[in-house]
């Protein structure tokens, strides 16, 4: 499943109507984030069952 870009308006949504969500907050200066994004890319392609 593609990274769904959670919002205010439909973070409860993305949340009810899936088994499994893996949420990354993060910030654009945060190092550690930007370190972990292809992580987080590649878990989501290797995944396609997972709201990521």
């Amino acid at each position: 499943m593609a990274i769904t870009n959670l919002t205010q308006d439909n973070f409860k949504t993305v949340i009810e109507s899936n088994p499994f969500v893996v949420i990354d907050f993060w910030a654009q200066w945060c190092e550690p984030c930007l370190m972990f994004s292809n992580t987080f890319k590649n878990a989501a392609s290797k995944h396609p069952d997972v709201m990521f």
